[in-house]
């Protein structure tokens, strides 16, 4: 089960640490008109298309344009920002990797898409692709406005359909003698789902790695290396993304001082609180706090 975001709400709940906690997917549809920059930091994986208009999506490692049928991958907790032009549509899925965990023998390695770097995720080039995104985001709207018998799950499969033809995007997925490794790695991603849950029950706490190994019943060595192979980053990484998502959410969201925030996310002081902010959404918390 999953809700539509209404419109008004959308710039609060991609906001949040817990958007995709409990639900198979969250689905939004909505229209955008801000020339600013607006970065955001959730803890579900996020696939985003155009359907009409334009907009710039921004990473730390990447930036690029999408018009309608372009498509956008973030992964856990991976800072983005996006620049959105008048009257364009976009419909975005969050969801969480365990959505993608449950395949059959010969699906495509959908969760590489979402371990590859930015730059390296599959695009839209083709004129017959986009048709094809363009006609399975249209129909992720008819479902949202007309909410049929099972609406819920032909979205779901819809978000299946944007991922497969991603993945047969020339490039996308591994060569056939390396297929055995796309099924190593959902199984991989599956034994650490434990301390994925873990750091998304309480991101602000500072987790170990030897806890994390622990609740996934392997040793620091093993448990770092499946993690960077299942997830595409470090543990160590991937929990300081959940913090300053918490910090990013506190920001938005409270009065809070910076101070205070950075002391609950659990950095040193203000200072690494701020370097590090600026790494990763390229603007200072009080900037941050500032953007509408």
């Amino acid at each position: 089960m999953f809700p539509v975001i209404p419109e008004e709400q959308i710039e609060r709940q991609l906001a949040t640490t817990e958007l995709a906690v409990g639900w198979d997917v969250l689905a939004s549809f909505f229209r955008s008109d801000h020339t600013r920059m607006k970065g955001h930091v959730h803890a579900g994986m996020e696939v985003g298309m155009v359907l009409s208009g334009e907009l710039d999506m921004h990473f730390a490692e990447a930036e690029f344009k999408c018009g309608p049928g372009d498509v956008w991958l973030c992964g856990m907790w991976e800072p983005h920002a996006w620049r959105v032009y008048a009257g364009t549509t976009n419909i975005a899925l969050v969801f969480l990797p365990d959505l993608l965990t449950d395949q059959m023998s010969g699906d495509p390695p959908y969760l590489d898409l979402f371990a590859s770097p930015p730059d390296s995720r599959p695009r839209v080039t083709d004129a017959d692709l986009r048709q094809r995104m363009l006609a399975i985001g249209n129909d992720i709207r008819r479902e949202t406005k007309q909410q049929g018998p099972f609406w819920r799950t032909m979205i779901r499969l819809d978000l299946l359909r944007i991922v497969s033809e991603l993945c047969r995007v020339p490039g996308a997925s591994p060569p056939v003698g390396r297929r055995s490794a796309a099924g190593d790695h959902l199984s991989n991603l599956a034994r650490m789902t434990p301390a994925v849950k873990l750091v998304q029950e309480q991101p602000r706490h500072r987790v170990k790695v030897d806890e994390a190994a622990g609740a996934c019943g392997l040793s620091r060595s093993q448990f770092q290396r499946i993690f960077r192979n299942a997830m595409g980053t470090s543990f160590g990484r991937f929990c300081l993304r959940a913090r300053l998502a918490f910090a990013a959410h506190r920001l938005r969201h409270t009065g809070a001082t910076v101070e205070a925030i950075a002391e609950a996310a659990g950095f040193a002081d203000v200072s690494h609180l701020c370097k590090t902010f600026v790494r990763h959404h390229g603007c200072t918390p009080n900037e941050y706090r500032s953007l509408r």
